[in-house]
């Protein structure tokens, strides 16, 4: 666990230069199979592309709105199917400033 003593050492972190991070998403060990593709180590983007788009669709600042709706998502037949773990996603994206191109 990320907050179990000594897991600075065993985390992962890859520092990507040149790249700006456009989005970010957190999840709790429950939604892994639904969120990763473990052969290519990466995301599933079919899992995260429809949340993103909701989130980038909202005025800058919190999206207090979305909640419910992730929510429902995250406790709905078809997830629950898939996984009887905890739960938990955190979605952030970075927009551009007002007037950038």
């Amino acid at each position: 666990f990320a907050t179990a003593p000594g897991a600075r050492g065993r985390l992962e972190v890859a520092v990507v230069r040149g790249r700006a991070v456009d989005e970010v998403a957190l999840f709790t060990d429950g939604l892994q199979g639904l969120a990763l593709r473990f052969e290519e180590r990466a995301a599933h983007a079919p899992f995260f592309r429809p949340m993103f788009a909701q989130l980038r669709a909202q005025p800058p600042g919190d999206a207090p709105g979305l909640a419910p709706a992730l929510g429902a998502f995250l406790d709905s037949p078809r997830v629950n199917a898939r996984t009887d773990d905890d739960k938990t996603l955190v979605l952030a994206t970075r927009r551009a400033p007002a007037g950038a191109a």
